[in-house]
């Protein structure tokens, strides 16, 4: 109701001026507008997820806090000219009243300062466009360069968000220059200097994750290019997989250093930034712990399994060896990490490694089992028991050993199960790949048989094996009938052939048997069904004279 008398009571000159007055806020506040959408959108180069939900949602709120600004000036504005009218004092002649008390230097001052912003801003502009020009033309250099194609979504990201960064940063720089061209309070010029600086640097980090994915991308295209065996880059598609963590890490590092530099700008928090070359530090060992481990598994696996020249018991002594080096050099490795990373934390190892001691202790003391496993491993390895690629034969489990640890034996039975076997629990073992093994047959024949054509065929299908296949180190020995079954004539083959092969010898042995007896007309007995039909009442018929029906074989 106020407002309304006061609309009605003022005269046209009162109401002209309280009209500019009202439109001056207006213009200020579509222009605050303006300029906050512009620096979100700017903020969206450095803090992606503000393109979002969240961002959506902070510039709504913004706009509704700098609306509610703006109404509450204007009705400032419109209570102090009311408070004018009721003192019986003319808006206009106060407002000209209160101009004329301002030195006419300051404005043209002003407007010294106002065309030297502009200036600026003009320079700024002229030089960003040759700029963006020029972005232009390295991209679509980059994308083309040695025709890689893997890298091109992360180039044109990265050119992309350095255009971004480039445009903002000169049109925050323009900021900063007409800040301290009007000379603004020492207050302001820090704050918005100390922005500036974290925008930049928050600017620089985040394009710089780009930079790390290109570059990344680029070197493993080039890599998986130019392998060769005989080259270096030839090991490249083992150590492929350490490419995750390094990006991780590198991206990693950058945040780290990202963040540092700002909390170096704020002065409350700024002795926080210490941290920042510890954790970044932390970072390296972590990565160079895992590359090392790596590395040394990778030398060990070259050294030893390199050459191919190396006899066959010497190379499953190797096979043997790499997986203990391996483990072993990963706990060196990671534990001196561990204690790496303790001290640059500025923390005290010294407790960690008395408790891992007592610990140690307990663990010796108490876990008999583990000790036993362990020094059994020992044992098995330096008494060379067995080997990598040894068939062996443990208790109940037959088969192929693939890993010897320090506590367990691993091995690959004929069907394909895996046993893990504890080195404590191994008491009796049954070693086929020392120097030969004996591939032995048995096979049975029917007491009707001539024992001068069996054995004939036997020494024959000896002969073939030993012609057909190269495991078979001497003739198959022919040991003659060694017992009498309950329906066969049991005779033995035994064949002297390379360690681990007598299963497959066996197998290819057989069916060579088989032919040969079809050949010779040797007869394998297997079991048969007599049906006995009886006719209690008697009568002709296909009934005998006792009423019994003649034998028949039933397969």
């Amino acid at each position: 109701m106020m407002l309304l008398f006061v609309a009605y009571d003022l005269d046209g000159h009162n109401a002209l001026t309280l009209g500019l007055a009202l439109l001056f806020l207006g213009l200020c506040w579509a222009l605050a507008r303006f300029l906050v959408g512009r620096a979100l959108r700017l903020l969206t180069v450095v803090v992606p997820f503000f393109g979002g939900t969240f961002g959506t949602w902070f510039a709504r709120r913004l706009r509704q806090s700098l609306t509610a600004v703006a109404l509450l000036l204007a009705a400032g504005v419109v209570a102090y000219g009311a408070h004018l009218w009721f003192q019986g004092i003319a808006i206009e002649v106060h407002v000209r009243d209160q101009l004329s008390r301002v030195p006419p230097q300051f404005w043209d001052q002003q407007a010294a300062r106002l065309l030297r912003v502009l200036l600026a801003a003009m320079v700024a502009g002229a030089l960003l466009l040759p700029l963006g020009r020029l972005l232009g033309l390295l991209e679509r250099w980059a994308i083309r360069f040695r025709g890689i194609t893997a890298n091109d979504a992360s180039l044109r990201s990265f050119f992309a968000g350095l255009a971004r960064l480039l445009h903002a940063g000169a049109w925050i720089g323009v900021l900063l220059y007409a800040v301290a061209v009007f000379e603004l309070p020492a207050g302001v010029q820090e704050a918005c200097a100390v922005l500036a600086r974290v925008f930049w640097i928050s600017g620089a980090g985040w394009v710089g994750w780009y930079a790390v994915d290109v570059l990344l991308i680029s070197v493993a295209a080039l890599a998986e290019e130019r392998q060769a065996p005989g080259t270096w880059l030839a090991h490249y598609s083992k150590v492929r997989h350490l490419m995750p963590l390094l990006r991780r890490c590198l991206e990693a590092i950058l945040i780290v250093l990202a963040a540092t530099l700002v909390v170096r700008q704020i002065d409350p928090i700024a002795d926080l930034a210490e941290w920042g070359p510890r954790l970044i530090a932390v970072i390296a060992i972590v990565f160079l712990a895992r590359a090392l481990a790596e590395g040394v598994r990778l030398a060990a696996s070259e050294l030893l399994l390199g050459r191919r020249e190396a006899e066959l018991e010497q190379r499953q002594r190797r096979e043997t060896l790499v997986p203990l080096i391996e483990s072993g050099s990963q706990y060196l490795i990671y534990f001196g990490a561990a204690l790496m990373i303790l001290e640059r934390l500025q923390i005290d190892s010294t407790p960690f490694l008395a408790g891992a001691g007592i610990i140690g202790l307990a663990v010796g003391l108490g876990a008999q089992n583990l000790v036993n496993d362990v020094v059994s491993g020992f044992f098995v390895l330096f008494e060379d028991y067995y080997l990598v690629g040894d068939y062996v034969k443990i208790g109940d489990c037959e088969g192929v050993v693939e890993r010897i640890d320090l506590r367990t034996t691993r091995i690959r039975d004929n069907d394909g199960r895996h046993h893990i076997i504890r080195n404590g629990q191994v008491d009796a073992v049954i070693n086929y790949s020392k120097r030969y093994t004996f591939a032995v047959v048995e096979v049975g024949v029917a007491y009707e048989s001539d024992l001068e054509r069996v054995t004939g065929a036997l020494e024959e299908a000896g002969r073939q094996l030993a012609a057909n296949c190269s495991d078979v180190l001497e003739p198959t020995v022919v040991m003659g009938l060694i017992d009498f079954g309950e329906s066969e004539l049991r005779f033995r083959t035994v064949t002297r052939v390379r360690p681990g092969t007598h299963l497959a010898v066996q197998n290819q042995l057989r069916p060579i048997i088989k032919r040969l007896f079809d050949e010779r007309q040797v007869e394998i007995p297997y079991p048969k069904r007599v049906l006995v039909v009886r006719n209690e009442s008697g009568g002709d018929g296909p009934l005998g004279p006792d009423g019994v029906l003649p034998p028949m074989d039933v397969d």
